[in-house]
């Protein structure tokens, strides 16, 4: 990937309370979709969360899976250097693509922080 700006995310929907919004909807959809996991998606969500010191960073979340089948299916060096270093290269590209290039909050000037984020959530579906 030669710069970030090659995969630039689409902006977010605009801000809005109104229930009519593209912003409402998408919140209300993640709002319930929280409220509503089975225990399943839960353990999903868990999984992939990379939280910072709960579980692994993302790159270190991808080496651990790409650790899986090459002991899993004895695979050998030469396989297991190259799914490293494909999966290196795909984890260089995804940095670019997401740091580089500029956060979408940078991007596109949200300026929201998490506590931001669920303060709006909080109020807009109260329970």
């Amino acid at each position: 990937m030669p710069s970030g700006e090659a995969c630039a995310p689409a902006p977010p929907p605009v801000y809005a309370e109104d229930p009519g919004s593209e912003f409402y909807a998408h919140a209300h959809a993640i709002y319930d979709t929280g409220r509503s996991l089975t225990d399943e998606q839960r353990t999903i969500a868990q999984f992939w969360a990379d939280n910072p010191g709960a579980t692994g960073t993302p790159p270190g979340h991808w080496i651990a899976i790409m650790g899986q089948p090459a002991r899993a299916d004895a695979l050998s060096l030469m396989a297991v250097a190259e799914g490293f270093a494909r999966l290196g290269i795909a984890v260089a590209d995804a940095f670019i693509g997401t740091r580089l290039a500029g956060t979408p909050r940078q991007t596109y000037g949200q300026g929201l922080d998490w506590a931001d984020t669920r303060a709006i959530v909080d109020r807009a579906f109260p329970g």
